[in-house]
């Protein structure tokens, strides 16, 4: 029997019982494996709430000192750190600001400053470690009311960031 007509026989019985055969100056093809994918290292969240009355965003510390009322107006009082290497560039606007009461009742923001810098807007730079005060104003809710049930400052860099719980105190 012919050599060649052997290797077809031979070949086409192979290939009816399901046998791949790969020509002889074929390489076999190297099968890739999808490696797989590292998890994603999860990024700090920009806002960490560290209390009632402290929060962390964009590298800036937050802490709400005291709220009281004079004459008027509420004032709530604020501590300003920078927490990273460099200056940065913070702001507080009345749009958006207000507080809200057990009761439901909300009071809109009437003046905001940070260091020496106030109006419906105030921005001022932070340096790296160094504390600076700041303020935001709010009409005065009937006597009866003494506590926020949240304080929403609208702010720059950051969203609006909240505080929950806080007892408006005498003058």
């Amino acid at each position: 029997m012919n050599n060649k007509l052997f290797q077809g026989l031979l070949i086409g019985s192979l290939l009816l019982q399901g046998v791949v055969i790969l020509a002889a100056d074929a390489a076999p093809k190297k099968e890739t494996t999808k490696k797989p994918a590292k998890p994603e290292a999860k990024a700090e969240p920009e806002q960490v709430v560290l209390g009632d009355t402290v929060v962390r965003d964009s590298g800036i510390l937050y802490e709400l000192t005291s709220c009281k009322r004079e004459a008027d107006a509420v004032v709530c009082r604020l501590l300003l750190i920078n927490k990273k290497k460099e200056d940065l560039t913070v702001s507080f606007k009345i749009a958006g600001t207000r507080f809200i009461d057990k009761a439901g009742d909300e009071y809109k923001a009437t003046k905001v400053k940070i260091g020496s810098v106030d109006g419906d807007d105030a921005e001022n730079s932070l340096i790296p470690g160094v504390p600076l005060k700041a303020s935001v104003t709010f009409a005065a809710p009937p006597a009866n009311v003494r506590t926020m049930v949240v304080i929403a400052i609208n702010h720059s860099p950051g969203s609006s960031m909240k505080f929950r719980n806080v007892i408006i105190g005498g003058k």
